[in-house]
């Protein structure tokens, strides 16, 4: 019989606890904050009463392969790279904006 120190058990349920939570991942639904709502491949107007929810549109899937090849906009490396960087920028500034925002309102009081 093999005895693992705790520290070895607790790295091993570590690794299992994330490759379970890996595979649940790429297998489930979008994961948004108080939203339930599945994936679509099909970019289309909606009818509101059409879907219990208004579905997720996406071209990639999560390892990053493009679905529907028709569907890749073919966007240059250069491009998407600046792209990438707005969007954290952004979400840096949102933050930043938001905390002074909620400092702001805490002083007043």
């Amino acid at each position: 019989m093999v005895v693992f120190s705790r520290n070895v058990t607790r790295c091993l349920r570590n690794i299992c606890r994330s490759i379970s939570i890996y595979n649940r991942l790429l297998t489930e639904a979008p994961l948004f904050p108080g939203a339930k709502t599945t994936w679509t491949e099909k970019l289309e107007f909606l009818n509101q009463n059409s879907y219990p929810s208004i579905p997720v549109y996406r071209v990639m899937d999560r390892q990053g392969n493009v679905i529907v090849p028709d569907e890749d906009p073919k966007v240059p490396e250069e491009t998407l790279i600046k792209m990438y960087k707005d969007m954290v920028l952004l979400n840096s500034m949102d933050k930043i904006l938001y905390e002074s925002q909620r400092y702001f309102l805490c002083s007043q009081q």
